[in-house]
């Protein structure tokens, strides 16, 4: 399994996470999974208003899963916990969490993809 982490919290962040929660629904934690988000790092959204987003997606609905947060992470559905990061860019702690690659969305793109890079760590 794959552990991912995110530099930046968008649409196409948004998206990611609902697609990884869904998969909580079937099994928690999922095994079985490609991959594994463990770390979001977003200088500008407080982890408070990532946790609304989540909870409240106007496309998607509310997820099938409780999704909570305390200082530095944030629970869903009790069994995976995502370490949250507010920090610049350069300065994100994306070994401590184990993050394999980082899906770059912070700094714009060329593409209609929303992905700026994806990068091994």
């Amino acid at each position: 399994m794959v552990k991912v982490g995110i530099a930046g919290f968008n649409a196409l962040t948004r998206t990611l996470l609902r697609v990884f929660i869904s998969k909580l629904t079937q099994t928690c934690p999922p095994q079985e999974n490609l991959f594994h988000i463990v770390s979001i790092n977003c200088p500008k959204t407080s982890i408070e208003c990532m946790v609304y987003m989540l909870k409240h997606d106007p496309i998607y609905g509310d997820p099938k899963v409780e999704i909570s947060h305390n200082l530095d992470e944030i629970s869903i559905g009790g069994c995976i916990r995502i370490a949250v990061t507010n920090c610049e860019e350069q300065a994100a702690p994306w070994k401590n969490t184990k993050t394999e690659y980082v899906i770059d969305v912070i700094n714009g793109t060329n593409d209609k993809s929303g992905v700026k890079s994806l990068k091994k760590i």
